[in-house]
């Protein structure tokens, strides 16, 4: 279920409107893992919270959720470097280095969480060569906490606004954030 939803949190556009936040800053340390949309785990990560309903133990839920956090947090950080074979299996500092650089061959890779099986057989894996330019493809440059808090949704409102038509507003909700109005390409 991570991958599902950090990946449509990626390729569509009013849920990286949420997630973007979290892929904000221009350094890379434990800092950017607390870095996130206010709503953005109940909102792009809805089959996860569905887990308990469909027998998931409360337990189990809870504990993978604090192991998962924690987890999260050590990886994002540049003090640990890359770690041979366990990059290309676990979701590590260096892969996960890669999933926030802005760099045209990081994009958009390295989705999982824990392991990167899903990455491998989707071909969404890539490894860390030179070190990524984090932040996002065009920075909101600012430091205030509310400015980004807004700024996908902002940016998104934006989008839409330029639209001509129900057609072309609707698809920026989910076409990639990248498409851009009258494009029904992408």
């Amino acid at each position: 279920t991570w991958y599902v939803n950090h990946r449509i949190g990626h390729r569509t556009g009013l849920f990286w409107a949420f997630h973007q936040v979290h892929h904000s800053s221009e350094e890379y340390n434990t800092t950017v893992a607390s870095r996130g949309f206010i709503f953005d785990s109940f909102l792009t990560r809805p089959l996860f919270y569905l887990l308990p309903v469909i027998g998931v133990a409360p337990l189990v839920f809870v504990t993978v959720k604090v192991l998962t956090n924690i987890w999260g947090i050590a990886q994002h950080t540049r003090l640990i470097g890359k770690l041979g074979i366990l990059d290309w299996l676990f979701a590590t500092p260096s892969s996960h280095r890669v999933h926030h650089g802005s760099d045209e061959k990081y994009l958009d890779k390295n989705y999982g969480e824990m392991l990167l099986a899903w990455d491998h057989l989707f071909r969404t894996f890539e490894p860390e060569g030179q070190e990524p330019k984090y932040g996002l493809t065009k920075n909101i440059n600012t430091y205030n906490p509310f400015k980004i808090e807004i700024s996908g949704i902002r940016l998104l409102c934006k989008k839409m606004q330029s639209c001509n038509g129900l057609k072309s507003k609707l698809a920026c909700l989910y076409k990639p954030p990248a498409w851009e109005p009258g494009d029904f390409s992408a």
